[in-house]
């Protein structure tokens, strides 16, 4: 009977030992795979917050300095960690603001200013937006004028390629083209010596001119969306 008890009882510490050896394996693993996690955690992070200050003082600069001679209104720029394993990535967007609401379409939009043009950016274009002489000058590159006056006249002579826009009534006197297209706010006379023609070319480069990039206000994120 004690005999019987005894390999019982080996019996049982005999398993118990097993069960014990079992557990220390996979805490062994545990541990291993814990270690690498945090050891994997802690390089995120550090890469992380060196692209964050790298995104937060070159995003400005980056938007900015973005091509204009394209028809996109938004952009996401990466900054990427230098890394060749573990590899971090940051991302921001640019936006894009531009001066026409839409691109016209004709040679001429009376009272349609505001249709066509946002006149709530207008302070944020104010150092790009020139008064034209008297008499607009004979030339092939395109231009914008911008006529501030409630009322005002301005005299061709010859062809030109340009956007003329008016806040207030428009009149056009002399003799010559305009390729490109008239916007006024108010009333637009035209003097049968003028010619006003529409230019898709003059237009669609004046509006990538007139317009800017900047950054996007909440659009930095750490992941790839799908």
């Amino acid at each position: 009977m004690n005999i019987q008890k005894g390999v019982v009882t080996l019996t049982l510490l005999m398993l118990l030992s097993s069960v014990l050896l079992i557990l220390l394996f996979f805490d062994g693993d545990l541990i291993s795979l814990h270690s690498s996690i945090v050891s994997q955690r802690k390089i995120y992070l550090e890469q992380s917050l060196i692209l964050q200050r790298q995104s937060i003082s070159q995003k400005e600069k980056l938007c900015e300095n973005q091509p204009l001679n394209n028809n996109l209104k938004s952009l996401k720029i990466e900054f990427e960690s230098r890394r060749k394993i573990d590899r971090t990535s940051q991302f921001v967007w640019c936006e894009r603001k531009y001066l026409f609401k839409k691109r016209p379409k004709k040679a001429t939009y009376e009272a349609g200013l505001s249709q066509y043009i946002n006149l709530e950016l207008l302070d944020l274009f104010q150092h790009k937006l020139h008064s034209p002489p008297a008499i607009l000058p004979r030339d092939k590159v395109n231009y914008l004028y911008w006529v501030e006056e409630k009322s005002a006249e301005l005299e061709i002579q010859g062809n030109i390629n340009a956007v003329v826009i008016a806040e207030g009534d428009l009149k056009l006197i002399g003799k010559g083209k305009i390729s490109g297209t008239v916007i006024t706010g108010g009333k637009l006379s035209i003097e049968p010596a003028v010619k006003i023609v529409y230019r898709s070319k003059t237009i669609i480069d004046l509006i990538r001119s007139y317009s800017y990039w900047q950054f996007a206000e909440n659009s930095w994120y750490d992941f790839q969306p799908l």
